[in-house]
C-alpha cells in the first residue's frame, strides 16, 4: 500500500513538470525572438521578461502557441539519438530523452507490478453440468 502510495505520489508530482514543458519552450522561444530584434537591445530585462510573458500568455489563449513553436521548429531529427564524439557519459545520462525514457519504464514496472500485487484469486471453473 505504501509503495503504490509513493508511485502515485510520484506520478502526480512528475505530471505537471510535464505538461508545463511546452510552456517554458513558448517562453524561451519568444525570448530567443525578442532578443533577435535590434529593437530590443533598448529595453530592459523587466520589459523584455513583461513582454515575453504577454505575447506567451497571449498565445496560450488564443490557442496559437502550438502553431508558433511548430513554425519555428529547428530542431535536427537526425542527432537526436546520437551522441557527439566529446560526449561524456553524464551528459548522455542526463538527456531529456534518457531521463523521459527511463521515467516512463519506472512508470510501467511499477503498473506492472501493482496489477501483479493485487490481481484476484483465479475464478473456478464454472460447473458444466446440464
Amino acid at each position: 500500500m505504501k509503495r503504490t502510495l509513493a508511485a502515485l505520489t510520484f506520478t502526480a508530482l512528475a505530471i505537471p513538470a510535464i505538461l508545463f514543458a511546452q510552456s517554458d519552450d513558448l517562453h524561451a522561444r519568444i525570448r530567443a525572438d525578442v532578443m533577435s530584434d535590434p529593437r530590443s537591445a533598448q529595453m530592459t530585462q523587466v520589459e523584455i521578461d513583461a513582454l515575453v510573458t504577454a505575447l506567451a500568455n497571449q498565445a496560450e489563449k488564443d490557442g496559437t502557441a502550438d502553431d508558433y513553436l511548430a513554425s519555428k521548429n529547428t530542431f535536427d531529427y537526425s542527432t537526436l539519438f546520437t551522441a557527439p564524439k566529446d560526449a561524456s557519459f553524464m551528459s548522455l545520462v542526463t538527456s531529456p530523452m534518457v531521463i523521459a525514457l527511463f521515467s516512463l519504464g519506472v512508470i510501467l514496472l511499477l503498473v506492472a507490478l501493482y496489477i501483479i500485487r493485487n490481481r484476484a484469486a483465479p475464478m473456478p471453473p464454472p460447473d458444466l453440468v446440464a
